[in-house]
C-alpha cells in the first residue's frame, strides 16, 4: 500500500487519489468529452480513475524523468515523447548545457 501526500491531502493509494480528484472535477467536466492524460510511474493509476468517473477519454503520456547531474533519484524534470522539456524550479542551479547532455543521455 502507497501513501500518495498531494497539498497536504493524503491518500490510502492513487486509486483513491483518482477517485478524490475525480469527484472535484466531475461537476466540470463529466460527459464533456474530456480527454485525461496519465504519465506512467504512478499517474496512469490515477487517470484512469478520473477518466472512468468522468466518462473521458484516457491517453498515456511517455516520459523520461532528467536527473540531476549529481544526483540520479533526483528529477530536475522530464523530456516528452514529441521533445518537449520540462524543467522544475529545483534545475534552476545546473546549466543549459548540462541540461542538453542530459536531454541526449535520456533520449538514448
Amino acid at each position: 500500500m502507497k501513501i500518495v501526500v498531494q497539498n497536504g491531502m493524503i491518500f490510502k493509494d492513487r486509486k483513491e487519489a483518482g477517485l478524490m480528484l475525480g469527484k472535484i472535477l466531475e461537476k466540470t467536466y463529466k460527459d464533456k468529452n474530456a480527454l485525461v492524460l496519465g504519465i506512467p510511474r504512478g499517474g496512469v493509476i490515477i487517470a484512469y480513475e478520473i477518466a472512468n468517473l468522468l466518462h473521458a477519454e484516457l491517453s498515456v503520456v511517455i516520459t523520461k524523468k532528467l536527473p540531476h547531474p549529481s544526483h540520479d533519484e533526483f528529477a530536475i524534470g522530464a523530456a516528452a515523447e514529441d521533445g518537449s522539456v520540462f524543467l522544475s524550479p529545483d534545475s534552476a542551479g545546473v546549466t543549459f548545457d548540462i541540461v542538453q547532455q542530459i536531454v541526449r543521455n535520456q533520449s538514448e
